[in-house]
C-alpha cells in the first residue's frame, strides 16, 4: 500500500499517520502500517515538491510491481496538486 498525500492539510496528514497505524492488516493480521508506504507533502510545500511526490509514488508502486507485488497506490488531494 502506497499512501501519497500530495497537497494535504498538516492536520490530515497527522490522522491519516494515527489512523493507519492503528488499522490491522485484514491479510496478514499485522499492523496495516507495517506494508504501507506514506509520501508526504503538505499544502504548504512547493508545488514542484508536490508533484515529485507523485512521480516518487508511481516509481515505488512499479518497482513492487516489476516484483511480482500486488500495489495500492492512492494519491490524495491532487486537485491541490
Amino acid at each position: 500500500v502506497i499512501v501519497v498525500a500530495c497537497g494535504e492539510r498538516a492536520g490530515e496528514v497527522v490522522e491519516t499517520l494515527h489512523e493507519f497505524a492503528r488499522m490491522q492488516d485484514p491479510k496478514h493480521g499485522g499492523a496495516l502500517m507495517n506494508r504501507t508506504i506514506i509520501i508526504c507533502n503538505t499544502s504548504s510545500m512547493p508545488v514542484a515538491a508536490r508533484e515529485s511526490s507523485i512521480y516518487m509514488g508511481i516509481t515505488l508502486g512499479e518497482y513492487y510491481r516489476h516484483m511480482g507485488l500486488k500495489v495500492l497506490l492512492l494519491a490524495d488531494s491532487t486537485s491541490r496538486w
